[in-house]
């Protein structure tokens, strides 16, 4: 039977997040891969949780005012209500906005493409579409994705 450790984050584990990923840092103690796969999950609930607090305080008419750079016209205020009617939450619609900011596509019917996209692909929260654009790097790389160049082809001069 393994023996119970009672950890206390604060004095132990150092985390920091940058963009959506949480780095763990052992701070004078060994922990087993396990034990720190424990405490990873219990860290994501936990910053879940915080979010999901955080939530209820988003303004979406302001976050598109401030990504427009101008007030919204009726009808985008319209859409978004819709959005929010048919049960899409504030992070989800904010991730939509911001892919759109990434793109440089700033208008209401490309994010309601997006959120129409990532709706059929069974990606319906923040969490979803952070967990679509992070590759896994235990995986093996299939031979699709590997592209075989040719050593003598001049690309300079093509």
């Amino acid at each position: 039977m393994a023996k119970k450790k009672n950890i206390k984050l604060t004095e132990h584990i150092s985390y920091c997040i940058i963009d959506s990923t949480i780095y763990l840092f052992q701070n004078n103690i060994n922990l087993s891969e396990d034990e720190i796969e424990i405490l990873y999950k219990k860290l994501t609930f936990l910053i879940v949780e915080k979010e999901d607090k955080i939530e209820e305080k988003v303004d979406l008419e302001s976050e598109f005012k401030d990504v427009f750079k101008r007030d919204l016209t009726p009808r985008e205020k319209q859409i978004l209500n819709a959005w929010k009617s048919i049960g899409y939450n504030d992070l989800f619609i904010l991730e939509g906005l911001k892919e759109a900011k990434y793109n440089g596509e700033l208008s209401v019917a490309y994010i309601d493409n997006v959120l129409d996209r990532w709706q059929n692909q069974g990606i319906t929260s923040k969490e979803d579409v952070i967990k679509s654009k992070t590759i896994d790097l235990s995986k093996p790389i299939e031979s699709d994705d590997v592209i075989e160049v040719d050593d003598d082809y001049d690309w300079m001069n093509e």
